[in-house]
C-alpha cells in the first residue's frame, strides 16, 4: 500500500529516540546543576527557567540562589551554553566574579558553560506591565493608539494584576481588573487581557484578531473571540477585552481524566463537538493572511529539527529518516485541500469554556493560512497528549485509554465535519507528523517525563496509517 509505515524501520527509531543520555537529563535537574555549581558559588538553590534546542544555539537557563557575607539570599539568573556530545569539553572551573559581565563557570560533566544571562531582555515592555501604576498607562496607550474612536477618552485610574502565563524570553500574559473614573461609559473595557512577546508574534497576532473581529466571527453565536483594543507595536504590546470563561477545555480534560469524572465521553464529548463546529466557522470566515503553512513546512521543519538533534547527540543521526519519507508518499496520494485562516496553534489549552456550553478561542499568535487538517490534527493529537498524561498520572497504561480518546477526536471531528469538509487522509498524515513534533520537543525542550508517552502516540499514529 503506498506510503504504509514499516514497522521495523519505525520500531529502531523509536527505541533511539526512547533513551536520551544521561548528561542530558541532568541538565534539567536543577539539583544536578546546584550540587555542581556548590563548589564555586556556595549555591543553596536552583530553579530551571528552561532548555532549548535550536538552530542557531544551544542554551540553559537557570536562576539560582547564593547567600552574601552577611548570610542573605541572592538570586542570579545564568545562562547555560549546551556543549554538544560531540565538542570537546572546555575544561571545569570559574573565572571571574558572580554578577561581573565576563564570569563563566564551565561544567564539563553537564556539558555547560554558564555565564550571566536574563531571558526576558528580549521581553523590553515587561516590567511596565508587572508595576500596575506603571501598567496603566501603558494599557491607555495600547487603546489611544489603536484608534477606536470608542474608546478615545479611555483613562484608567488604577488597576490589580494577575499574571496567568509567562515563558521567560517568549511572552507573557497578564489579566488586568480595571478601575476607571466614575461615570465611564458601559462599554468600556473592566477587565483585559495584555500580552507581550518577543518578535513578531504580537503583530501576527493583532492583524488576525482585528480581521476576525471584523468578520462574521465577531458575532458568531458558536465560538467567542475577544475584542482586540490596543497594540504598540514597538513595545510589542497587544491588549484585548478579556473573555469571561470558567476554563479552559484542557483544564476540563485534565479534570476529568485524572479520576473526577464519571463518564468521561458524556462529559467531554458535547464540548469537543462545539468546538469543532467553532473551529469550522474560524476557517469559513473568509479572513486572509499573508503568512501560508504547507504539510511540507511542517516536514521541513521536523527534518531540520532531526539534524539539529544529530549534532547534539551523534546516536541521533538519521532517526526518523525512513517514517518521514514514507509520511510524505502517503501525503502526495491525497492532495492538500486549499488553505483557509487557519489558528495556528490549536490545542485545548487555546479553547476557553464559560460554563454553559459556549466555547471561546484565544491565541492567534501563529495564524496563517493553512488546509483544514493542520488545525484538526492538531486539536486532535494535543487532546490525546493532554489526555494519556492525565490517565498515566493514575499509574494506568496508555493503551487502556487511547480508544476512548479516539472517540473523543471523533466527536470534535463530527462537529467539525456538520459544517466543512475534512479529508481523512490529510488529517491522518498531519496528525502523525505533528505527534513526531511533539516527540522531538521533549528532546528539544529537555522534558523526558512526556517522552514515554508521547512515544505511544507516535506508535499508535503510525499503526493507524500502516492499516488505513
Amino acid at each position: 500500500m503506498p506510503g504504509a509505515l514499516s514497522a521495523q524501520s519505525a520500531a529502531r527509531d523509536l527505541e533511539r529516540l526512547a533513551t536520551p543520555p544521561e548528561w542530558l537529563r541532568r541538565i534539567a535537574d536543577p539539583d544536578v546543576v546546584a550540587s555542581a555549581l556548590y563548589p564555586h558559588l556556595g549555591v543553596v538553590g536552583c530553579e530551571l527557567v528552561r532548555v532549548r534546542i535550536k538552530a542557531e544555539s544551544n542554551t540553559a537557563v537557570y536562576r539560582i540562589s547564593l547567600l552574601d557575607g552577611a548570610g542573605a539570599s541572592t538570586v542570579v539568573e545564568l545562562r547555560g551554553e549546551v556543549v554538544p556530545a560531540g565538542r570537546r569539553q572546555p575544561p571545569k572551573g570559574m573565572h571571574g566574579a558572580v554578577g561581573d559581565a565576563t564570569w563563566r563557570c564551565s561544567l564539563p560533566d553537564l556539558h555547560l558553560v554558564l555565564s550571566p544571562g536574563a531571558a526576558d531582555a528580549a521581553l523590553p515592555a515587561l516590567p511596565a506591565l508587572m508595576d500596575p501604576p506603571l501598567a496603566c498607562g501603558v494599557l491607555e496607550r495600547a487603546i489611544h493608539e489603536a484608534g477606536d474612536p470608542r474608546y478615545a477618552d479611555l483613562s484608567i485610574n488604577a488597576c490589580t494584576l494577575d499574571v496567568r502565563r509567562h515563558k521567560p524570553g517568549s511572552r507573557c500574559t497578564a489579566l488586568y481588573r480595571l478601575d476607571l473614573p466614575p461615570g465611564s461609559p458601559r462599554h468600556w473595557p473592566r477587565r483585559v487581557v495584555a500580552k507581550t512577546y518577543w518578535g513578531g508574534k504580537g503583530q501576527v497576532a493583532w492583524d488576525a484578531m482585528t480581521a476576525l473581529w471584523r468578520s462574521s466571527l465577531g458575532s458568531s453565536p458558536i465560538v467567542a473571540i475577544a475584542e482586540p483594543v490596543g497594540f504598540l507595536a514597538e513595545e510589542r504590546v497587544l491588549v484585548q477585552r478579556a473573555l469571561p470563561h470558567t476554563g479552559t477545555y484542557k483544564d476540563l480534560l485534565r479534570r476529568v481524566l485524572s479520576g473526577e469524572g464519571r463518564d468521561p465521553l458524556a462529559e467531554l464529548g458535547p464540548a469537543a463537538e462545539r468546538i469543532g463546529r467553532g473551529l469550522a466557522e474560524l476557517h469559513g470566515s473568509g479572513v486572509v493572511s499573508s503568512v501560508k503553512h504547507t504539510w511540507a513546512d511542517e516536514a521541513a521543519e521536523v527534518r531540520d529539527v532531526a539534524t539539529r538533534l544529530a549534532r547534539l547527540v551523534p546516536d541521533l543521526d538519521g532517526v526518523g529518516t525512513e517514517v518521514l519519507a514514507r509520511l510524505e508518499a502517503r501525503s502526495a496520494t491525497v492532495p492538500a485541500q486549499a488553505p483557509m485562516p487557519a489558528h495556528g496553534s490549536f490545542r485545548p489549552a487555546q479553547v476557553l469554556l464559560d460554563g454553559d456550553g459556549g466555547v471561546g478561542f484565544i491565541d492567534f499568535d501563529s495564524f496563517c493560512m493553512a488546509e483544514p487538517a493542520f488545525d484538526v490534527a492538531l486539536f486532535c493529537t494535543s487532546l490525546r497528549d493532554t489526555g494519556l498524561r492525565a490517565c498515566l498520572r493514575r499509574g494506568e497504561r496508555a493503551t487502556e485509554h487511547l480508544a476512548m480518546l479516539d472517540e473523543l477526536c471523533e466527536a470534535f471531528v463530527a462537529g467539525y465535519r456538520s459544517a466543512a469538509s475534512l479529508s481523512q487522509t490529510r488529517l491522518e498524515v498531519w496528525s502523525a507528523l505533528h505527534v513526531i513534533t511533539g516527540v522531538q520537543h521533549c528532546w528539544t525542550k529537555v522534558k523526558f517525563d512526556r517522552l514515554p508517552y508521547r512515544l505511544n502516540l507516535l506508535e499508535h499514529e503510525l499503526a493507524r496509517g500502516a492499516h488505513a
